[in-house]
């Protein structure tokens, strides 16, 4: 029971890895990517929804989509061609657009779970 249960997780995870990573190769657009995934994972972890959507959505989906090991390289190409206030910057836009979109994703999730509330009692 608990092995069947593990290997649908893995399951679900790795659909969700597999479609966010197409996703990723074909936008190839780092701070977008980022920002995208910042704001899913923020909106999924505040919904009430199962632990499997969840998982698919803000496990599978969102990690997969964001990109730290391109982020990273970004960073140091940049620092490589001793453009130290870019890279600083790259540094400094991405932390704080992923903080506020993941913000504004709680944020959109808790109304909306305030809205299907007051549906649900009528």
């Amino acid at each position: 029971m608990i092995k069947k249960f593990i290997v649908s997780q893995f399951f679900l995870i790795s659909v969700a890895a597999i479609i966010s990573s197409l996703i990723s190769f074909i936008i190839n657009e780092i701070l977008f990517l980022n920002i995208l995934g910042c704001f899913i994972l923020g909106f999924i972890n505040k919904l009430f929804l199962s632990r499997r959507v969840k998982l698919f959505f803000g496990f599978g989906i969102s990690s997969s989509l964001t990109s730290y090991s391109k982020w990273i390289m970004n960073i140091f190409i940049t620092f490589d061609k001793k453009s130290y206030l870019h890279s600083c910057l790259i540094v400094s836009y991405h932390l704080m657009l992923g903080i506020v979109f993941l913000f504004i994703g709680y944020l959109l999730a808790e109304k909306l779970n305030k809205i299907i509330y007051k549906i649900k009692r009528y």
